[in-house]
């Protein structure tokens, strides 16, 4: 496209006229003094629309519409006569705009008459033309037509709206809608077209009559229809102001009552005038619309749900002109009518007026109403305000009585009906009723809460206060009343105030508070003052606003009373405070002048120097000053202090002045420079030294000690500050190293840097930015030696006294240089970061300048390779590092207490090798440095991994360039493929390299770029030999199939031209004819999937030889020859065919007899009998099956001799019943092969191998292969039975293979199993195997084998417990204990055997109960052995004890008694 240019113009205050035809956009300000100072106001200060092109009436309405009507609107001058006359002009100019609308409409009119293209030059002509007069009356007819349908459908249509306007609408609709119509029907060759009807005799009369009769009726219409918009127009204006008051300029309620009067005049006019809105219907209906439209509008503007939170100052009068606009409504009108019926001359207005003003009526009552309930509202908040709570202390009762007093508009904010709907006027007179009972409650409530808060008043004069502005507060009588008679209850408040005050007086006058800023004594007699002032100024508004009530009431003298004696008191406090003052004041005074005029005040840290004028001299001053103003007789000494107070002031602040300067300078010195200069110092403080002594503050010397002071003070400023803009240069240089960036981001952008480019730009910008901060470093020394030049007046950059300076700033160099590497890193970090396009589109940074540097990838086959490689990668990124480490290297370090940089050494005196002394060391040990270093070398670890993992990555693609393409297309071509796999193998190698291709776009890893162009050109390279060589492998097979396919060809065209002498060689040319017919649709897809195949190897573009393609795509018509060749020799061979037909025939006979033969054996001796030994049956089966299939090849020559012999060809039902019988029983026998087969497998299984639930899950198998062939028809064969019985008896085994298989079973069972099977087996664990156990035929043998496995399990179970008990008893103690008698031992006793006891008596029941058991015979010598061991371990127990306790009994008598112990022998 091209360019195109576009001009935009603007234009100030009118359009030119030689662009009023081209597109234009307006701009229209609201008012002409507004400024617009923001975007915002823009929608809300400026309208805007569209011109229409060119002049038009359609762009002067939009011009009336959307610029001089609102423009008269916007414009407010403020005074009334301009006003009128802009209000005069809008409505003009509206009744102008309504005019061009109405011209509008009738020219768009929306009804077209068809008119025939007939011009009618001479009537008398036309009439004499046929085919103009039948062409007219059509027209006519029509026309008919059309009139009827457009008066019907006017005739149907009624005004929308409820208002005034609606009903202009209605006619104006009506005029557009039949004014097209009238006007086309008035043209001059319509009205000539009329009369040639008209005279014409050979129209139908109908026709003209039912047109006449339309025509009439549109006119009637038409003209009424003119005449109403014409005297509606004239009210437009006014109805607008009523609909419409809140667009107009200051638009309210007093707009409408405003244009009732001359909008009712005008109707008046209307009324006398027109001919059709002279009527009571249509005139009436208007009203209706106007009182409909008053009530709506005062409707929308009385919003009860808001209007009681308006304040009252707006809503009453809100409420007010509501009401005087509906009641305006119905005088107006009234007065209006009352003039039509003093002038006798015009019909009376005789409208329903309840239809008129019933609505309004009742509106302005509710507005009356609600007027009512704002007042009351009003009149209780005014009462209950902040006065009467600051009078009765009850805020929280007011505030109760106030929310009560909120909370009456809440019934009538949350009407759920329309108050001003007439129907609702019950509802609505409950809810009044409500609000005037809450009215009176509250009267009452509040009533009681003033006879109740009067009696604990806060105020006396407060509440006198408000008794006396009651009488201008607006209140309900009864209130304003009640309140008059508390008159008594105030003056027994301020009785009580009385006592308060005397009982605060009393209880403080020890010890009086004083008021802020104010001396003791002076303070102590102004409370006093202050709080018998309050008592003072309500007795004597009493005595002036109440004298009467003061003389007459019993309250009033004990109020005076308590009074008089108050005032007595407080004036014997004042005299006792000053007398007490005056007497001791004089001496202090002298004291404290005679003290020196400064002080080091030691609480400060550190000591500071302060001045010494004693706080009671201040206060002095101060208690003198307030006590001479309140009229007392001052001492002298304390009168002449303060008159001194100026020349007091101007010392001190002399002084301090002075000593905060020296504050200032000395504070201002950091602790290096205070020992730079603290000779200076001391010097300064001995100028200090008078001030402590000799000078006090009765000296004379006072100002000539200060300034010298100043002097002394100013010279060491000049000093410091001279040291201080040296110190403050060298500041600005150390901070230039410690906030140097010497990172400087090398360009970005689409073309990024090779890493090695990338090194050298930044490595040469950092250079640049070291060298140039190590030129700054360079400038400190000389610094430093004007700042020794000025403090020790030498200039060796050396001097001792500065030795602590040096070090200062040495150390403040090495911190800078410590910021410069860690910014260097920081920055390099962020670097990094910054050219991460993923991270930066992460964090919702802009887009950056894209990677740090690029990286190459190639293909070196077999692996893939970075150029460069990572690792030399890793060392420039690296080295990057170190060397914003080492850039603390160039900054050399000074000597030992100087500022003169160290010399190079000699390491061990090589003249070669150098050292130099610098920050390097020290900056490289620092722990956030090495930190940093060490997050820098992650982050670059990281990124590098990120690359290596894309490029391995593309090893997902590794098999196109590893895989070798001749084994694996090998495998490919072993499977035979078809055209759709070689089709899909080239798209995949095909799509492969496209998409490979695509994805050739440079990959962001990080801050590195990797272009992969050159790798995935290889990829292609790699896709595109392999689609090649699946391509030439496809050519080789196709290449030679289609020799194969001209060859069968050829080799049938051959056998189709011998000669045929015996049978054999017909039939073979019989063969060729019959192949040729029978494979066409074979041949067909032979050549087409060829064709198709050699059509895909074009499509990939893949290289053929033209002679094999030419080959391939001429075999359809090779076949076609053939085709037609064989058909010829077939019917060449007519005789030879009959010669040989008859022999067929016999061949056919003998081969039935031959069938029905073997179906009888099958019958007979065959395996499907119910006799049959399955295993003899599975070889005769197999037997069967072998002389079918010899039948059945023989059957198939039989059947294609008959076809190529034409003979009809022979059925074989008893081979077709053979092969239905076999394949049954070999459904059935293949079942019982496959488990026999199984069981076979399992039998080599050892018994000690046996897995049971892998015999169960084989047998389950083998039932449910059963069960799904029940219902197959296969049950029905004698044979399923036997096999199904065969299965069952084998699962029915394996339960007691189960049993056999527990540890319950011994060696005595497996020999009881061979006396009950009568079989015997070779126990051996590693020769007994599950075939014996299978020979046993153990199912035969269910219960015997059964009940003999449940003896042996519970035999096992005796023999447990036997086992039990035999481990228990080898196990068991007795236990002993020592015995002693008193303090003899006595030997051991066996302790208590009641555990062993009881094991015994268990014991014994268990034996008792294996003894009864019938599974004891194996054990039951064991067991009577163990009876017979535990009853004598039981008596061997009994008796011990037994002994054992005689003898413990005996032992004392025998061995404890001398006497016994002789006598024994």
């Amino acid at each position: 496209l091209k360019p195109a240019v576009i001009t935009l113009k603007v234009a100030l205050a009118h359009l030119p006229e030689e662009d009023a035809s081209k597109p234009a956009v307006f701009f229209l300000k609201e008012s002409a003094s507004m400024v617009i100072e923001s975007p915002e106001q823009l929608d809300t200060a400026v309208q805007y629309g569209m011109l229409s092109e060119g002049p038009s009436l359609v762009g002067l309405e939009q011009m009336l519409a959307q610029v001089f009507i609102p423009l008269f609107g916007a414009v407010n001058t403020g005074d009334a006569f301009a006003d009128n006359i802009r209000n005069e002009l809008m409505g003009n100019v509206s009744k102008f705009g309504s005019q061009v609308t109405h011209t509008l409409q009738q020219l768009t009119g929306d009804i077209t008459l068809n008119i025939p293209n007939i011009l009618i030059d001479s009537v008398e002509k036309a009439v004499e033309d046929y085919d103009v007069v039948v062409a007219l009356e059509n027209a006519v007819q029509e026309w008919a037509a059309v009139l009827t349908s457009a008066i019907k459908k006017e005739m149907g249509k009624t005004a929308t709206g409820k208002g005034p306007l609606a009903e202009i609408d209605f006619w104006r609709d009506r005029n557009a809608a039949l004014s097209s119509l009238f006007e086309q029907l008035n043209l001059p060759n319509v009205r000539r077209m009329i009369e040639v009807l008209e005279t014409a005799s050979n129209v139908d009369p109908s026709v003209m009559s039912a047109f006449k009769l339309q025509f009439a009726e549109l006119t009637k219409l038409y003209v009424e229809t003119k005449d109403n918009v014409k005297f509606l127009t004239t009210l437009e204006r006014h109805f607008k102001n009523i609909t419409h008051y809140k667009s107009i300029a200051h638009g309210s309620l007093s707009t409408i009552a405003d244009t009732l009067a001359p909008m009712l005049n005008a109707l008046r006019m209307v009324w006398i005038i027109s001919r059709h809105y002279s009527d009571d219907a249509r005139m009436g209906s208007l009203m209706e619309r106007i009182a409909n439209e008053i009530g709506d509008k005062v409707m929308e503007e009385i919003d009860i749900r808001v209007l009681f939170r308006l304040p009252p100052a707006v809503a009453i009068p809100k409420i007010e002109l509501a009401k005087n606009v509906l009641e305006q409504w119905k005088a107006t009108y009234m007065q209006i009518r009352e003039k039509i019926e003093m002038s006798g001359r015009d019909n009376r207005w005789e409208f329903d007026r309840k239809k008129l003003f019933g609505r309004t009526d009742y509106m302005s009552g509710i507005c009356a109403d609600l007027r009512s309930m704002v007042e009351v509202m009003d009149g209780f908040h005014k009462f209950l305000g902040p006065q009467l709570k600051a009078v009765t202390g009850d805020a929280q009762g007011i505030d109760e009585v106030t929310a009560r007093v909120t909370a009456m508009a809440e019934p009538v904010e949350t009407l759920e009906f329309d108050v001003f709907d007439k129907r609702f006027m019950a509802q609505w007179s409950g809810v009044n009723a409500k609000f005037q009972t809450d009215k009176e409650q509250i009267e009452r409530a509040t009533r009681a809460f003033i006879d109740t808060s009067f009696k604990k008043l806060r105020s006396a004069e407060g509440a006198f206060d408000l008794l006396q502005s009651f009488k201008s507060i607006k209140s309900e009588g009864a209130i304003n009343r009640q309140m008059m008679d508390k008159f008594n209850d105030i003056l027994e408040q301020f009785s009580r105030e009385l006592m308060i005050t005397r009982k605060i007086f009393d209880e403080n006058m020890n010890n009086p508070p004083a008021t802020r800023n104010q001396p003791p004594v002076a303070g102590a007699i102004a409370w006093s003052r202050s709080l018998f002032s309050r008592v003072r100024k309500t007795m004597s508004r009493f005595q002036a606003d109440a004298d009467q009530e003061m003389k007459s009431e019993a309250a009033a003298a004990e109020c005076l009373r308590k009074y008089t004696s108050l005032a007595k008191t407080v004036m014997q406090f004042e005299k006792a405070w000053f007398r007490g003052w005056a007497e001791n004041v004089d001496s202090m005074a002298m004291y404290h002048l005679k003290q020196p005029i400064i002080f080091t005040d030691t609480k400060c840290e550190p000591n500071e120097i302060k001045v010494n004028f004693h706080p009671d001299l201040v206060k002095l001053i101060r208690e003198t000053r307030y006590l001479d103003r309140m009229g007392f007789q001052i001492p002298e000494t304390a009168l002449n202090v303060t008159l001194q107070e100026e020349k007091y002031h101007q010392v001190r602040e002399g002084l301090y002045t002075m000593l905060q300067h020296y504050k200032q300078v000395t504070e201002s010195l950091t602790e290096v420079e205070k020992t730079l200069f603290s000779k200076k110092l001391k010097q300064l403080r001995e100028v200090l030294g008078p001030g402590y002594t000799p000078l006090n503050w009765n000296s004379l010397g006072i100002p000539e000690f200060v300034e010298t002071c100043n002097n002394a003070i100013n010279e060491f400023q000049s000093l410091v500050n001279q040291v201080q803009k040296n110190s403050s240069i060298i500041t600005q240089v150390v901070k230039a190293i410690g906030t140097t960036t010497v990172i400087v981001e090398p360009p970005g952008g689409t073309d990024v840097l090779d890493i090695q480019e990338m090194y050298e730009v930044v490595e040469k910008s950092r250079v640049e930015i070291v060298e140039e901060l190590v030129r700054k470093y360079r400038t400190i020394a000389p610094l430093l030696g004007k700042v020794e030049e000025a403090v020790a007046g030498t200039n060796t950059g050396k001097s001792p006294q500065l030795k602590g300076y040096y070090m200062h700033w040495e150390q403040a160099i090495f911190m800078s240089l410590n910021n410069l590497v860690l910014n260097g890193l920081n920055s390099f970090v962020q670097l990094l970061l910054a050219r991460s396009p993923k991270k930066v589109e992460a964090m919702g940074l802009s887009d950056g300048n894209g990677p740090l540097f690029k990286l190459q990838v190639i293909l070196n086959s077999p692996e893939i390779v970075v150029q460069p490689p990572l690792k030399e990668v890793t060392k420039f990124l690296v080295q990057l590092s170190r060397n914003l480490v080492e850039c603390a290297s160039p900054f050399v370090r000074w000597m030992d207490g100087t500022c003169i940089e160290a010399p190079e050494q000699r390491v061990n005196g090589d003249d070669d090798e150098t050292f130099i002394f610098n920050f390097y060391r020290d900056v490289a040990e620092n722990s956030q440095v090495i930190k940093v270093m060490l997050t820098l070398n992650h982050t670059i670890q990281k990124s590098v991994s990120g690359v290596n993992r894309y490029v391995e990555s593309w090893n997902k693609h590794s098999f196109i360039w590893k895989q070798d393409k001749d084994s694996i297309l090998a495998k490919f071509i072993e499977r035979n493929p078809t055209c759709e796999e070689f089709e899909e193998k080239l798209s995949k190698y095909t799509k492969m390299s496209a998409d490979i291709w695509d994805s050739s776009k440079d990959k962001d890893v990080d801050f590195v770029r990797i272009n992969a162009r050159s790798l995935v050109a290889s990829l292609r390279d790699e896709c595109i030999a392999w689609v090649m060589a699946i391509g030439k492998e496809m050519d080789k097979i196709d290449t030679n199939r289609v020799e194969a396919i001209r060859g069968s060809i050829a080799d049938k065209d051959k056998g189709l031209h011998i000669t045929c002498e015996h049978i054999e060689d017909l039939k073979s040319v019989l063969n060729i004819v019959a192949e040729v017919r029978g494979g066409g649709m074979q041949m067909e897809l032979d050549y087409v999937d060829v064709e198709e195949r050699y059509r895909t190897r074009q499509l990939f573009e893949i290289p053929m030889d033209q002679f094999n393609v030419d080959a391939a795509y001429t075999i359809k018509d090779a076949w076609e020859v053939l085709r037609v060749e064989a058909e010829k020799v077939d019917d060449s061979l007519g005789e030879v065919k009959e010669k040989f037909t008859e022999i067929t025939m016999a061949q056919v006979e003998e081969f039935a007899a031959a069938c029905k033969d073997i179906l009888e054996r099958l019958k007979a001796e065959g395996p499907g009998l119910p006799t049959v030994e399955l295993d003899a049956g599975v070889v005769s089966l197999k037997e069967f099956q072998e002389e079918l299939g010899v039948k059945s090849k023989l059957r198939e020559e039989l059947v294609n001799a008959e076809r190529l012999f034409d003979l009809p060809l022979t059925s074989y039902p008893e081979l077709t019943e053979v092969d239905k019988e076999l394949k049954v029983l070999e459904k059935i026998y293949g079942l019982y092969s496959a488990h026999i087969d199984t069981i076979k497998s399992f039998s080599t299984m050892l018994w000690g191998e046996l897995d049971i639930k892998r015999l169960f899950e084989f047998t389950d198998d083998f039932k449910g292969r059963i069960k799904s062939m029940t219902g197959t028809g296969l049950e029905s064969s004698p044979v399923f039975g036997l096999v199904e019985e065969k299965i069952t008896a084998f699962k029915n085994s394996l339960p007691l293979i189960e049993s056999l298989k527990s540890d319950a079973v011994r060696k005595r069972h497996w020999e009881q199993l061979m006396t009950i099977t009568g079989k015997e087996f070779d126990m051996d664990p590693k020769m007994f195997t599950l075939g014996a156990l299978f020979g046993m035929d153990l199912h035969l043998y269910a219960d015997e084998i059964g009940e003999m496995c449940v003896s042996a399990e519970k035999e096992l179970k005796i023999e447990g417990d036997v086992a039990t008990l035999a481990a228990t008893w080898k196990d068991q103690r007795f236990e002993l204990a020592k015995y002693n008698k008193g303090t003899e031992d006595r030997g051991y006793i066996l302790r208590s055997t009641e555990e062993v006891t009881v094991l015994l008596e268990d014991m014994g029941l268990t034996l008792q109960s294996m003894m009864a058991s019938r599974f004891v015979k194996p054990f039951l010598d064991e067991v009577r052995s163990w009876e017979a061991k535990l009853s004598l371990i039981g008596e061997v127990i009994e008796v011990w004890m037994l002994v054992q306790r005689k003898w413990m009994y005996l032992e004392s008598i025998f061995i404890g008694s001398g006497d016994i112990r002789h006598q024994l022998p």
